[in-house]
């Protein structure tokens, strides 16, 4: 029962994440065919990588990928796009002490890059389920896209610290009212959340890539 209903929701993301989201090369994904990057008078028309996460060639019999596929998700390209944070300048400007607050908790950040790095792949999974070549996958390999991700459940921790209303706020009042001065430990804590969403986007990126290379084995 549980399964069906994860299934079903994971096909329900799947159909109105090309609506929300753009895609790594910022490239607005439609639901007309799209021909971007196929080429059919290609000897190689695979979309994975026929390496393994640690950079050593696969077997591309074992894997039964084409020789010359390149990456479903090209990870490096997708973490390149995203800018660092700019941190110059920041140190003693006033800011909403709720985000400072946020920021340097990161309350279920890992989970939260998770799920961001999950609708990446569900925008590319879309792209490949309305593009030319999928006009001629069966509905087993299909299926096998549809359900590439899953339904992932956010644990419940409680609530954040944050959001307590008796905690007590470090605000300045040389600032507006609810506002705080930025120090070296908000900064430590941009600098923190950034390199965790990149491991975290980097970890389940390729976790996907691996399990798409089952999907393009299908007839």
């Amino acid at each position: 029962m549980n399964k069906n209903i994860h299934k079903f929701l994971g096909k329900v993301f799947l159909s109105s994440a090309a609506f929300c989201w753009m895609s790594c090369d910022n490239t607005p994904i439609n639901l007309q065919p799209d021909t971007a990057g196929y080429n059919p008078t290609s000897s190689s028309d695979g979309i994975f990588s026929t390496h393994s996460s640690n950079g050593t060639p696969a077997s591309s019999a074992s894997r039964g990928t084409p020789k010359n596929s390149v990456p479903f998700i090209d990870i490096d390209e997708c973490l390149s796009l995203i800018p660092p944070p700019d941190t110059a300048g920041l140190m003693g400007k006033c800011f909403s002490e709720q985000q400072i607050c946020e920021t340097i908790e990161n309350y279920n950040g890992y989970f939260i890059n998770r799920s961001d790095a999950e609708t990446i792949a569900y925008e590319k999974i879309n792209s490949i389920l309305h593009s030319v070549k999928a006009l001629s996958f069966s509905t087993k390999k299909r299926e096998c896209y549809e359900d590439l991700i899953g339904f992932t459940e956010m644990p419940v921790y409680g609530v954040s610290w944050c959001s307590n209303p008796n905690r007590e706020k470090k605000t300045d009042e040389s600032c507006n009212p609810g506002e705080a001065r930025i120090d070296q430990e908000y900064i430590e804590a941009l600098l923190k959340n950034d390199s965790l969403m990149r491991n975290t986007y980097r970890e389940r990126l390729k976790e996907i890539n691996s399990d798409a290379i089952q999907c393009e084995g299908l007839e």
